[in-house]
C-alpha cells in the first residue's frame, strides 16, 4: 500500500518543479516566534518580491495593524508547522 502513494509522489515532483520555475509568482512569509507562532503570507511578482520582504519587515517594526506592503496580495495566515505532542 506504500507503493501507490510513493509512484503518485514521484509522477508529481517533477511537475511542481517545473511549475515553481517557470511561474513569476513568489510568496513572502513573516514569521514571528514569540510568544507563540504566528505565520502571515503575502503573493507578489517575481520583481516585487524584494520590496515586498523589506517593506513587510519594515511594518512589523511597528506593528500588526496595517501590513499592507504595496504590490502584494495578502494570502492570510498560515498554520504553523506540527510539533512534538
Amino acid at each position: 500500500m506504500v507503493a501507490i502513494p510513493l509512484v503518485i509522489f514521484m509522477l508529481e515532483v517533477p511537475f511542481a518543479v517545473f511549475r515553481s520555475l517557470c511561474s513569476r509568482t513568489r510568496r513572502v512569509e513573516a514569521i514571528c516566534r514569540w510568544p507563540n507562532e504566528i505565520r502571515m503570507e503575502w503573493e507578489t511578482s517575481d520583481e516585487h518580491v524584494q520590496a515586498v520582504a523589506r517593506e513587510v519587515a519594515e511594518q512589523l517594526e511597528l506593528g500588526y495593524e496595517h501590513l499592507a506592503p504595496a504590490n502584494a496580495r495578502f494570502l492570510g495566515f498560515t498554520d504553523p508547522p506540527a510539533g512534538p505532542n
